[in-house]
């Protein structure tokens, strides 16, 4: 992992890694049967929209991982981590209400707990400083070195 992150650096090691976990995410949307639940704005959304919310903006933030719009992977990165967020956080506000039981607002608020973790993990790696050079080097680090004197 280091020859690999050495290369291309920390950040888009980390975005080739939520890419891939947000395809994983949207394969497993696209082969779910998923019924609508109550107050979750997410699940009413047509199946292969909720796919495509994960994988399109995975596949775009991997395009843009090492070049010179890396920022623009963590926004994209971000939009379905922010998508559920807001759909657990408002149905917990909606089903506050008396006719509910409590432990429903709690569970959603706890699952919205867990997407905005997500977000500001994302956000801390976005600040993490990239080596000042990435080497393309794939062999031993002294080799060459000799050459250049």
């Amino acid at each position: 992992m280091s020859r690999f992150t050495r290369r291309f650096g920390h950040r888009a090691a980390f975005v080739w890694l939520i890419s891939a976990a947000w395809i994983v995410m949207g394969l497993i949307v696209a082969a779910g049967d998923f019924p609508p639940q109550d107050h979750l704005f997410h699940t009413y959304l047509p199946v292969p929209l909720r796919a495509m919310l994960w994988i399109i903006p995975a596949v775009l933030a991997a395009t843009v991982a090492r070049s010179s719009h890396e920022w623009m992977a963590f926004p994209l990165l971000g939009l379905p981590a922010a998508q559920r967020l807001v759909s657990f956080w408002v149905g917990a506000l909606y089903s506050s209400t008396p006719d509910h039981p409590p432990w429903i607002a709690w569970d959603l608020l706890g699952r919205g707990f867990v997407y905005l973790v997500i977000l500001l993990l994302m956000w801390l790696v976005a600040t993490w400083p990239n080596p000042i050079e990435i080497s393309t080097d794939y062999g031993d680090e002294d080799e060459g070195e000799e050459d250049a004197e």
